[in-house]
């Protein structure tokens, strides 16, 4: 029964994976090289839309794996980083006044549990249980806030891991990425596909 329902649930994000419309993407410096977007799609259930934000895959440089977001955890998680932010600014700043060359340091600040799903090998494999930590790390001149991941477990496959990871390098690249995830702006991009979807009623 367990497995069932662990398909289901599986099959159903994998379905609403395929309903996902892009409404931005952001870069961030430490990964220069990479672009990263984020899509939505209807909510299920009591949800009112899903989010899909893609970060770096630590364990596969070339793929990316996506945090995924309700209206709830959402919400959440934009007040946990904008806590996260604040006491980064304030660890940098006395980094920077008492010329700290190197220090790596947790942050006391509590995110929603998530899903995220990623790719291993050609298939995309699904958590339902994603606890996120930020980390305040001063290394080679550089002020980084990291939200990692923890180990990610297929669903369906104990043995299929991945992690990811958010590296901001500034206040300002915090606020860019936080400005993307704006609910009047996804609520409209879902509500406007679902007006699309029933004209063909």
């Amino acid at each position: 029964m367990k497995k069932l329902l662990l398909f289901s649930c599986s099959f159903l994000i994998a379905l609403s994976a395929n309903s996902q419309q892009k409404i931005a993407d952001y870069q961030i410096d430490y990964f220069s090289a990479m672009s990263y977007d984020i899509k939505v799609a209807e909510g299920s259930k009591n949800e009112l839309y899903k989010v899909y934000v893609d970060i770096q895959n630590s364990d596969q440089a070339k793929n990316t794996l996506n945090l995924i977001f309700n209206d709830k955890t959402l919400k959440d998680f934009k007040a946990a980083l904008e806590a996260s932010k604040n006491k980064y600014v304030e660890w940098r700043q006395v980094a920077i006044d008492n010329n700290v060359e190197e220090v790596a340091k947790k942050i006391d600040v509590k995110y929603p549990s998530v899903r995220a799903g990623f790719i291993y090998g050609r298939e995309w494999f699904f958590d339902f249980s994603v606890k996120l930590s930020p980390r305040f790390l001063v290394m080679s001149g550089k002020y980084l806030l990291i939200i990692s991941t923890d180990k990610l477990v297929a669903s369906d496959n104990q043995f299929i891991t991945s992690e990811g990871m958010l590296v901001f390098s500034n206040a300002e690249e915090i606020d860019m990425f936080l400005s993307k995830l704006n609910e009047d702006e996804i609520v409209a991009a879902v509500q406007n596909k679902t007006s699309t979807v029933d004209l063909f009623e």
